[in-house]
């Protein structure tokens, strides 16, 4: 009993010693790493938009996804590899939707909205499946690492859903804001799959 009560002893003493040395030194850039890690986009003008947000006034056409509170429409766009400029290697079989469409709204319904009771975090879904692209999106680098591949596969997918006008950002930008006007929520996203 004495040598295990030494070795906790030790060990607790060896945490409290190299904790403080290594300490947390969280800056832009990490944050940044990190999110490019956990595949999020920022948006290419995150930085310059950021910079004219006025907090008096309510959220406008860039302001879509500020906050996981109130009302939800999460965009789900199954995109599905048809040929032409990468080989189609890819497809999604119906129950593999499926159950991704599942997991996503077990995601957010069942672990995003009792993370915080009190925001009432609620959902409501826009689903997509396969819609078409000339590429085949999961053999490229993702946006975080190269938006070279990515602004034209989701280009093609908004130019299919109806969203032609600006590049591949504002067509995708249309379309949250169509989502979060047409459903009646506070905030929108939409999740490439």
């Amino acid at each position: 009993m004495i040598k295990k009560l030494f070795g906790i002893l030790i060990c607790m003493l060896l945490i409290t010693t190299v904790l403080p040395a290594t300490g947390l030194n969280i800056t832009k850039e990490s944050v940044k790493q990190s999110l490019r890690l956990s595949d999020a986009l920022i948006p290419p003008d995150a930085d310059k938009r950021a910079q004219s947000v006025n907090l008096m006034q309510a959220p406008g056409y860039y302001e879509t996804s500020e906050y996981m509170i109130g009302s939800i429409a999460v965009g789900e766009i199954f995109l599905e590899s048809i040929g032409g400029n990468d080989p189609n290697t890819e497809n999604w079989q119906p129950v593999e939707e499926l159950n991704v469409q599942m997991e996503i709204g077990y995601a957010l319904t069942q672990w995003w909205a009792v993370q915080n009771p009190n925001a009432q975090v609620s959902f409501t879904f826009d689903v997509h499946t396969a819609v078409p692209t000339t590429y085949e999106p999961i053999i490229h680098p993702s946006a975080v690492t190269n938006d070279a591949y990515e602004k034209l596969w989701v280009s093609e997918a908004m130019t299919y859903l109806g969203y032609t006008s600006g590049d591949w950002m504002q067509q995708t930008r249309d379309y949250i804001n169509y989502l979060r006007q047409s459903k009646g929520t506070d905030w929108a996203f939409a999740i490439f799959i």
